[in-house]
């Protein structure tokens, strides 16, 4: 039996998009997909963390669909730019270019463009 601690641990990275930078509609779907993915990743009992530019928690999926509800465009830097390194796998939702993503991170992340 694996211990839990032992489990691979996802994190969740909403880099949440400047003013004007997706559609009203692409926002909103770039939110519904946060909070599913989080949403049955939790169901399946996957140990989950999360981060934003303005949210950062650890396994509480309630406030992270908190966050979500309320999430509005950021004026400020993608996350990407100051994304801490972490040794679990991230799950990033961006609407960065694919070209702009650091090399280093494609090896530790599976990335959902946002367009």
């Amino acid at each position: 039996m694996i211990a839990r601690e032992d489990e691979r641990r996802l994190r969740i990275v909403f880099d949440n998009p400047t003013p004007r930078q997706l559609a009203p509609e692409k926002y909103e779907h770039m939110v519904s997909l946060a909070a599913s993915a989080a949403w049955r990743l939790a169901e399946d009992g996957v140990l989950l963390s999360f981060v934003s530019q303005e949210y950062e928690g650890a396994a509480d999926i309630y406030e992270f669909l908190e966050y979500l509800a309320g999430v509005q465009p950021n004026a400020g830097p993608s996350v990407i730019e100051t994304l801490a390194g972490s040794t679990d796998y991230s799950l990033v939702l961006t609407a960065q270019k694919r070209g702009t993503v650091p090399a280093g991170m494609w090896a530790s992340g599976y990335f959902l463009f946002i367009e």
